[in-house]
């Protein structure tokens, strides 16, 4: 949670202070009702990991001596649309010559279809952004023009892969 310029942690046990420590490292100090922030003695120290894009995919936190930090994942925030809403995004896209997308609607979810690879449910993440519901760190965004889609990109991590939609 954002308090004016300080993240704060809301913990069971009592909230904490998180500071920059280095890179993609937080540390979190506890913070007592009487006496304020306890910065004294190091406090716990949070690893986020991101994907090549740069989003945050998880974060590491030691949570017990001993043991391996246990691993919180990430997941989509998912911003569910109609099957109404998502009839603009259905069509062929083409990729490359002799080479297409496929995006449709079956039942009330979307998902594209590339010649020799699986199928891929797309998760609304965003105007006109979808992730790929198996794949993390692949997103597909759609291109508008006047409200209607003319273009999808590919996101991932090897590049952006622009298709236009045939008409």
């Amino acid at each position: 949670v954002n308090r004016n310029d300080s993240l704060i942690m809301l913990l069971p046990e009592g909230n904490g202070w998180a500071r920059h420590y280095h890179y993609d490292v937080l540390e979190v100090f506890n913070i007592d009702a009487e006496h304020g922030i306890d910065t004294t003695g190091g406090g716990m120290k949070l690893q986020f990991r991101s994907d090549v894009n740069g989003d945050i995919t998880s974060v590491e936190i030691p949570l017990q001596t001993g043991l391996d930090d246990i691993v919180f994942t990430r997941s989509a925030k998912v911003k569910p649309q109609s099957k109404e809403s998502l009839k603009k995004y259905e069509g062929r896209y083409e990729l490359a010559p002799g080479m297409e997308a496929k995006i449709y609607i079956r039942g009330e979810i979307l998902y594209a279809f590339i010649e020799g690879q699986p199928e891929y449910e797309l998760v609304p993440t965003g105007n006109d952004t979808f992730e790929l519901k198996t794949l993390s760190g692949y997103r597909v965004s759609f291109i508008t023009e006047n409200g209607n889609v003319v273009a999808v990109n590919f996101i991932q991590p090897n590049g952006t892969f622009r298709a236009e939609k045939k008409k």
